[in-house]
């Protein structure tokens, strides 16, 4: 049986990361993106390509707040528009999670670590009769239960 099991960031650390990058990056979109490979002319407020999905006159890089900002007609009836996460998610085909940790590993955000946490056995339920029933397969079992715990 097992005695340790690795548990996994939580909903809360992640979101408290991703509150902390946002942060760090406000004001610095611009270079921020220039430095992860956006082209420097898509960065400029004004009508041209997109540096996601091409065209002509179909992006603006508006940077509002010092978000990152941008509008991306994409040539048809939908628009695209976000902050500087969702232009590097357009651009690269990035997931947030994967954009959210470039931001953060280039300001050197820290991002949250993994614990190892001593789990202590859980004790089977007892049967009616007053007995435990066996477990079949402990292995699955111990499986089913880190994926419980790492959510």
């Amino acid at each position: 049986m097992h005695s340790t099991n690795v548990v996994r960031d939580t909903r809360a650390d992640f979101t408290s990361y991703a509150a902390n990058v946002r942060a760090a990056a406000t004001g610095r979109w611009p270079a921020i993106l220039a430095e992860l490979g956006v082209p420097d002319p898509a960065l400029r407020n004004r009508h041209g390509p997109c540096p996601g999905c091409g065209g002509r006159d179909r992006f603006r890089f508006d940077n509002r707040d010092g978000r990152g900002t941008f509008i991306c007609s994409q040539g048809g009836n939908d628009e695209l528009a976000g902050d500087g996460f969702t232009l590097l998610e357009h651009c690269f085909g990035l997931s947030f999670a994967e954009a959210l940790r470039r931001v953060g590993d280039l300001l050197n955000v820290p991002r949250p670590s993994s614990r190892v946490r001593i789990l202590t056995p859980l004790q089977p339920l007892p049967c009616e009769s007053g007995t435990a029933a066996p477990v079949r397969d402990p292995e699955r079992a111990w499986r089913a239960i880190s994926t419980l715990v790492s959510i």
